[in-house]
């Protein structure tokens, strides 16, 4: 019993950090690419097609998924999952939670300063914000955070097709979130694709050394002579 739980936990592993270096790959060509101005052709392209698409039911929406995607929203689903877990008496979860939120939003700062790109203009009067364009934050912290969430909900669920609806519903919101920036115009396309990259790097380095941690401490209960 001990050797199969091992073996079912390193190939997930591997898994894991295959995708982060696989998105790090990613990253790192179109950071080239963005400080070389060689994404700039397809951003105006992008942002041109989304804003043909403009309409003011649309803008409504737009705007609802883009603040689901803030830092208000995002901090307090947060704080509240994090308390959740630790009535639950699950303190690794909720420690997991405030780690990949601080994390993101520390990855974020660091690399719109590193980068300084300037954001595009924006449309139907949207507030720019003040800090630098690349990668997108919105992008970034509501993948870290959203991702774990949903992940931790269906660990324990035994059913496919649930899983295959959260998971499905989960990836609606983090991509609506990241089209509304681009559709706002506070965002070029390149910013949101980098804000996932770096997200998916992040989240599946946190996750690796979770259940790394969470690996050991199973085979030390199953102790030595587990069968």
């Amino acid at each position: 019993m001990r050797s199969r739980l091992v073996q079912l936990l390193s190939s997930s592993l591997l898994i894991s950090l295959g995708c982060a270096v696989l998105a790090l790959l990613l990253f790192t060509e179109l950071a080239e690419e963005v400080l070389e101005g060689e994404t700039q052709r397809f951003d105006d392209w992008v942002r041109l097609t989304v804003h043909g698409f403009a309409s003011p039911t649309v803008t409504a929406i737009m705007r609802i998924l883009s603040f689901f995607g803030s830092v208000t929203v995002v901090s307090a689903v947060t704080v509240v999952s994090a308390l959740a877990f630790l009535v639950g008496g699950r303190r690794r979860p909720a420690a997991l939670v405030f780690v990949s939120l601080i994390g993101a939003a520390l990855l974020m700062f660091l690399m719109k300063i590193f980068f300084q790109r300037l954001r595009p203009d924006p449309f139907f009067g949207e507030a720019l914000p003040s800090s630098f364009s690349f990668p997108s934050g919105h992008a970034l912290v509501s993948f870290s955070i959203y991702s774990t969430l949903t992940a931790f909900a269906m660990a324990h669920q035994s059913s496919r097709p649930v899983r295959a609806l959260m998971w499905t519903l989960t990836a609606i919101l983090i991509l609506g979130i990241g089209f509304s920036r681009i559709y706002l115009g506070v965002h070029h396309a390149s910013d949101v694709v980098a804000g996932y990259l770096a997200a998916l790097v992040w989240t599946m380095g946190v996750w690796t050394a979770y259940r790394r941690v969470g690996r050991e401490s199973s085979v030390s209960q199953a102790g030595p002579d587990a069968t």
